[in-house]
């Protein structure tokens, strides 16, 4: 059950001073400001630091303590301090939802992998039959004036240490549009062994949001059809979702995820809740029937014989949001266009 504090939303600690996340390493001031745009980053022991436009921007964790690397957290053009991934439980604030300790900001997984869970794996997680996305290495880390390419391997192995999937990523960081982040994400899995992902709800690319998108502070979501709130986008399939928040700093914010038309059953079908969280899911299929009566004749099981290889691209935007449901759709249509034109 999710715990919600009402009031004033909390405002987070400026970096440099009680955040305990590597990304608080470097502080505004010790960047050069860009004339130009740019990204760079800095390797870790335990992760990567992403600098986009001469500000921290988030953190590849490799993920030890979580059972599978993710980027927390994601920041706005400011730099801080109000991140738009939920804080709990990397760095929690006053007032933070306390569900779901697997929602680390933004994270690739999948609940059913061959009977075994890949999402909700971290280690305060109950139950058996748990997965583990292991970060191997760094395979490129390159910055640039206009982008920056950061590349991994990863492999999925089973409760029982039997390597199933190897992951190939690389998302590439956008120094422009200057008003907005814009980063990108190339997965690749290549089974190991015959791997079967099941019909389900929880898969692949999710998104916890911080409390301001949470409904319970006025935050929505809404699709390319102009449904809004979990009711009327969860299920669905869309090319994207967008959810609408205010943040502690008063800024009004959109984050968006959007599917590749080249993707296997794009548009794909979400996975959403109210509280701030979303998921793009290409194995949503009868699943998901409960939230979209045409899902019932669908079965989104995949299945990978060794060898095979299963290519995914998703797109995530930050941006200065819109107030009307309208001017949201006509706006990230529009950021969408261009990116299925890639």
């Amino acid at each position: 059950m999710s715990t919600h504090t009402t009031g004033t939303l909390p405002r987070s600690p400026r970096f440099g001073v009680t955040w305990s996340t590597p990304v608080v390493l470097f502080t505004l001031l010790s960047l050069p400001f860009p004339l130009h745009g740019q990204v760079r980053f800095v390797e870790k022991t335990d992760g990567v630091d992403i600098q986009v436009n001469g500000k921290p921007f988030s953190f590849l964790h490799f993920g030890k303590e979580a059972g599978k690397p993710y980027l927390h957290p994601l920041l706005t053009v400011s730099g801080g301090p109000d991140p738009v991934t939920r804080a709990f439980p990397v760095d929690p604030l006053p007032g933070d939802s306390t569900d779901s300790p697997h929602h680390r900001g933004l994270v690739i997984g999948a609940a059913r992998v061959n009977g075994q869970d890949f999402w909700e794996n971290d280690p305060s997680s109950t139950g058996s039959g748990k997965g583990t996305i292991a970060f191997k290495e760094l395979t490129g880390v390159r910055g640039g004036e206009d982008r920056g390419t950061l590349s991994m391997l990863a492999h999925w192995l089973s409760e029982e240490g039997r390597l199933w999937l190897v992951e190939r990523r690389t998302m590439t960081f956008h120094a422009e549009p200057m008003e907005m982040r814009t980063f990108d994400i190339d997965l690749e899995l290549e089974a190991m062994e015959p791997v079967a992902f099941d019909d389900q709800r929880s898969a692949i690319v999710g998104l916890r949001l911080a409390l301001p998108f949470d409904s319970h502070y006025d935050g929505w979501a809404a699709n390319a059809a102009g449904g809004v709130r979990e009711a009327e986008v969860r299920g669905r399939r869309s090319p994207w979702l967008v959810w609408i928040g205010i943040t502690s700093g008063g800024q009004r914010m959109g984050v968006a995820i959007f599917d590749h038309p080249s993707n296997l059953n794009h548009p794909t079908r979400w996975e959403v809740h109210d509280k701030g969280f979303f998921m793009a899911n290409p194995f949503g299929g009868r699943a998901l029937a409960q939230f979209d009566p045409t899902a019932a004749s669908e079965d989104a099981a995949y299945s990978m014989k060794r060898g095979d290889k299963l290519h995914l691209r998703y797109r995530v935007v930050i941006y200065p949001a819109e107030r009307e449901v309208r001017e949201t759709v006509g706006k990230v249509n529009g950021l969408f266009r261009e990116f299925g034109r890639r």
